[in-house]
């Protein structure tokens, strides 16, 4: 018995070269994605500077003119007083407000003063008892503090007869 003799001299083909080719090409485009996003990244930051330095030669030209120089000025109080509100503790103050909340009191409108840390609340109550324990609760919170009843006023066309008001109080959070 003879054995068959296998005389196959091609090579045999292996597979880590094409798992090797697909892991460069995936490579290669990864890194031009990631090339495309720096190259926008720079194009943006770019574009900022030189907003920047033609802001920078607005401001220089609104320094020199008196009538430019106001405006400029309010302007820069505008943004400032958006700053103020925006960053106001928000959060913390419709929290607090709502844990002081009753349920015979709908509130209408919340006013910030961010300049002067007072907010001013404007709602209807069933009666003017509601009204004083709203009062006294948003006063023994930590969030408020000197709680004052600026108005009110019973709506008498109205056949429930609530009572409209606005309460005005000193908040001691810190924007």
């Amino acid at each position: 018995m003879i054995r068959r003799i296998d005389l196959d001299y091609a090579a045999h083909r292996s597979r880590i070269g094409w798992v090797l080719l697909c892991i460069g090409v995936f490579a290669a485009g990864a890194a031009a994605v990631l090339y495309a996003g720096l190259a926008d990244q720079s194009a943006r930051g770019d574009q900022v500077a030189q907003k920047a330095a033609r802001q920078g030669a607005a401001f220089v030209a609104a320094r020199d003119n008196p009538d430019d120089r106001r405006r400029l000025l309010v302007q820069v109080g505008d943004a400032n007083e958006v700053i103020g509100r925006l960053s106001l503790p928000w959060n913390e103050l419709f929290k607090s407000i709502e844990e002081s909340a009753v349920d015979s009191v709908a509130l209408l409108s919340v006013q910030p003063q961010p300049q002067q840390h007072l907010i001013t609340l404007n709602g209807e109550a069933k009666s003017y008892a509601d009204v004083l324990e709203y009062m006294q609760r948003l006063d023994s919170s930590e969030a408020f503090a000197r709680t004052r009843l600026l108005s009110h006023k019973v709506k008498r066309e109205d056949p429930r007869h609530p009572v409209a008001f606005a309460i005005a109080a000193n908040w001691r959070i810190s924007p």
